[in-house]
């Protein structure tokens, strides 16, 4: 009876694994490859769109800081007629100010599901508070 001699055995497997290793991936490889990469640039597309839009919303707040200090400032020179109007746009102001604060802590929660139902509520609250900066 011949004895197998175990010394080739590691070179066997070598061999074995360096061939298969080489083969082209399979058509299952490459479609879970593709979703992955799609996947990752969908990703990348919300960070960037997420980033942006919280960025506008920090610099809209900014802007009404801004505009309130100048509405309170005013109100010590306006007549009595002309608070009645500035004391509205600054509660506006205020309450515009509030909403958009609580709705950027909300940025990071959301979920793709619902993240064009609350970009776009955002635009349309940076687009009212953009008119009442300008009056």
């Amino acid at each position: 009876m011949k004895r197998l001699n175990w010394n080739f055995l590691p070179l066997i497997i070598f061999a074995f694994l360096a061939f298969t290793s080489c083969e082209e991936k399979s058509k299952t490889e490459k479609a879970a490859d593709e979703i992955e990469n799609t996947t990752e640039e969908i990703g990348d597309a919300f960070r960037t769109d997420r980033e942006e839009l919280e960025n506008d919303m920090e610099e809209a707040i900014e802007n009404v800081d801004d505009k309130l200090k100048d509405l309170r400032k005013s109100m010590a020179e306006a007549s009595d007629d002309a608070k009645e109007g500035i004391n509205r746009k600054i509660t506006n102001l205020e309450k515009e100010r509030k909403e958009l604060k609580r709705e950027l802590d909300e940025v990071g929660d959301k979920i793709a599901d619902n993240w064009n139902n609350f970009k776009s509520g955002v635009e349309k609250r940076l687009d009212r508070i953009e008119k009442d900066l300008k009056n």
